[in-house]
């Protein structure tokens, strides 16, 4: 089963109300499909009715949906990556106000175990262990000037796949990775391991102080807003608290690593 849960951010003065619909249907890298292809193509659709926002940030759960004969995604040196678009509408009860978001998604799992015998890390998607061969990424456009062009994405992740590559750590020292690059990798079948901002040379171990960063709640904020952002990739395998953090009752700071756990 699928769950559908809608985020609504920004300002309301005024409470609003009105009904969210959504609809599922094979995803495809060009533009969205029209009101009307939606209905006719939908494998899955659903209303909820009489939604009041009156939050400037809360979440609306729509409900858990089946999706028929779902095909899994798998990271290249497996299989395919079937990809389903979501496209999500809240209007007012009125007619005079509508928003409308669509995200891409994939269906598989991830797990993990340490193996009896090798007592190592295993990765599993879709129940299957996978043998990991990958590498560093170092952000190739830290001030994020070409991170618009997919095509750019789609070049050099191409190049790790061909390279033999089924994995991706994006180090802690770097910056998140944008909407773009994620779309790629699941588009390449590319499983990618996520850092946050956190890394030894400056938060204690080797420079800077075990407390930092100075700001813990806008951290912890942002750290909120990159989970919702990525959470709907199948490329995304998991989370790192960052990189070469050391002592582990000292960094990343307890408070932080404890929010980062929920």
């Amino acid at each position: 089963d699928l769950a559908v849960t809608a985020t609504c951010h920004g300002p309301s003065k005024d409470p609003i109300d009105g009904s969210y619909s959504y609809w599922i249907t094979p995803y495809s890298s060009h533009l969205p499909p029209s009101p009307e292809q939606l209905e006719s193509s939908a494998l899955a659709s659903g209303t909820i009715y009489n939604v009041t926002i009156d939050q400037c940030d809360a979440d609306f759960h729509l409900g858990k949906i089946r999706l028929p004969k779902a095909k899994l995604w798998w990271p290249h040196t497996h299989g395919s990556q079937p990809l389903y678009l979501l496209q999500v509408v809240f209007r007012s009860s009125d007619n005079t106000y509508e928003s409308r978001v669509n995200t891409s998604f994939g269906v598989r799992t991830v797990s993990s175990e340490i193996g009896a015998a090798s007592k190592s890390f295993t990765l599993k998607i879709n129940g299957h262990p996978i043998f990991l061969a990958g590498g560093n990424w170092i952000t190739s456009d830290q001030f994020l000037r070409f991170s618009n062009s997919r095509q750019r994405y789609f070049n050099e992740l191409m190049l790790m796949a061909n390279a033999g590559f089924n994995s991706i750590r994006i180090w802690g020292g770097g910056i998140t990775e944008t909407r773009q690059f994620y779309e790629v990798a699941d588009e390449v079948g590319m499983l990618i391991y996520q850092e946050f901002w956190m890394t030894g040379d400056n938060n204690g171990r080797f420079a800077g102080e075990y407390d930092w960063p100075t700001d813990h709640v806008s951290y912890i904020l942002n750290v909120r807003d990159v989970i919702r952002k990525l959470r709907n990739h199948p490329s995304l395998a998991f989370f790192g608290g960052g990189n070469e953090l050391y002592p582990i009752d000292l960094s990343p700071p307890r408070d932080i690593d404890e929010q980062i756990r929920r």
